[in-house]
């Protein structure tokens, strides 16, 4: 499941993918921004940030994220159909 937020204190764009299941952060795209929507999806672009400790500002890697919509309903955990 993809979202998108603004991370807290900035005005940065976070594309967030879920678990389709639990609903848990899988991964986070900061500084994310719409690229390309086309073929039945959507390319993003943003920074992959790897923190190295508790007090790190991160080191930041370019990524793209080639998002398509999944065709079947799934079940979450709670039973209800997505």
């Amino acid at each position: 499941m993809l979202t998108v937020d603004r991370g807290q204190g900035t005005a940065e764009v976070h594309a967030v993918l879920h678990h389709v299941e639990t609903g848990e952060e899988v991964a986070r795209l900061y500084a994310a921004r719409l690229v390309k929507i086309a073929g039945g999806g959507v390319l993003l672009s943003g920074d992959d940030v790897v923190f190295r400790g508790s007090k790190s500002k991160g080191d930041r890697y370019r990524q793209s994220w080639w998002c398509v919509p999944l065709a079947a309903k799934i079940k979450t955990a709670e039973g209800a159909s997505t």
